[in-house]
């Protein structure tokens, strides 16, 4: 049998304010941190690519989208999917996505293919919901490795309006009660 993958010993975390262009216009700078720094996970917030759905669909459509990987709608979303995953292979990592229905928000976790990969991942807040759910803008990984649970999230702003605020509060409850009992699992444990 194969030896087992190494654990993951370090993290980073990053708001790329849309990955692509960061690959497009900022790549030696990326290169460098990378090689550098080598985290073992890379956790990206506001990756900004669209999920993939059916064939013509639009925002707000209400057709369901496959929010774990990259649209390929059209010829310039091809072209993008296919830089970032380049760019993630050229760096030896594997991706696992969370995305909304359009270029907004969504999330991203890099593990570098030579260590331990996640045995379970969810992308919702809700502990009840199922595994495959996806928070509706993208905005949630929690990733099970063996040794610890890695939740990153790119938390809604408090914005200027009352109902951003109570949005918010609503997102930070939801986090705590997701924090307190997945702890209380794992005390019991």
């Amino acid at each position: 049998p194969a030896a087992p993958k190494p654990h993951v010993r370090t993290l980073a975390a990053w708001n790329a304010n849309s990955l692509i262009q960061r690959i497009q216009c900022n790549r030696p700078d990326l290169d460098r941190f990378l090689r550098e720094h080598s985290p073992d996970v890379v956790f990206i917030s506001e990756v900004r690519s669209p999920a993939l759905g059916p064939a013509g669909c639009k925002k707000g459509d209400g057709q369901r989208r496959q929010q774990d990987k990259l649209s390929r709608a059209s010829h310039s979303l091809a072209s993008e999917a296919d830089a970032i995953a380049r760019f993630v292979r050229e760096h030896g990592y594997r991706a696992y996505w969370s995305l909304a229905e359009y270029k907004y928000a969504g999330t991203g976790l890099l593990v570098k293919a030579a260590c331990e990969q996640p045995h379970a991942l969810r992308h919702s807040l809700d502990p009840d919901a199922a595994a495959a759910t996806h928070q509706t803008e993208g905005r949630v990984i929690l990733a099970s490795f063996e040794r610890f649970d890695l939740l990153g999230t790119y938390t809604p702003n408090n914005g200027g309006s009352e109902d951003a605020h109570a949005r918010r509060r609503r997102w930070d409850e939801a986090c705590a009660a997701l924090l307190q009992r997945r702890g209380g699992a794992a005390a019991a444990r």
